[in-house]
């Protein structure tokens, strides 16, 4: 689904100390796959299933797992490496 590469999936992480989810003192796993467009929904659903599941495989408690996929538009996306 992706280039060798990676050129088109980035990968980042973001650590949240104070957060608030709603009335229930939860602690959360969010992923947002952000993809250059092209796939289709039935590729984008796999993706998201198979993180979901490889994150619930890790058997965290107390905690909300959720995953969601963007795409880039490829038309405007730009890059530089310098």
């Amino acid at each position: 689904m992706f280039e060798p590469t990676g050129s088109d999936i980035k990968v980042r992480a973001t650590s949240f100390s104070e957060y608030k989810t709603g009335v229930v003192d939860l602690k959360f796993v969010h992923v947002t796959l952000k993809i250059l467009s092209g796939r289709t929904v039935e590729q984008k659903a796999m993706l998201s299933n198979t993180v979901l599941n490889n994150l619930h495989s890790l058997s965290l408690t107390n905690c909300s797992i959720s995953v969601e996929v963007q795409d880039i538009d490829r038309a405007s996306y730009a890059k530089v490496i310098v």
